[in-house]
């Protein structure tokens, strides 16, 4: 299965409140947010270069090479 990822402005983030786990990719401010089912709009992650927040990903790790 690939990972999919909702992109879309800051604004629509703004609208919608993602479900526990969903990433969200800011296409205008370059930012990532993880939503928790509750919060509107998710929860900011990372915003350019500069990573906000750990993600929780149950003692699972991602591993890789490149950009």
């Amino acid at each position: 299965m690939a990972l999919r990822i909702r992109r879309g402005t800051d604004a629509e983030r703004l609208t919608i409140t993602p479900e526990n786990g969903e990433l969200i990719y800011t296409t205008d401010t370059k930012a990532l947010y993880a939503g928790d089912g509750t919060t509107v709009g998710g929860k900011l992650l990372a915003s350019g270069s500069a990573v906000i927040s750990n993600i929780d990903l149950n003692s699972n790790n991602i591993t890789g090479n490149g950009n």
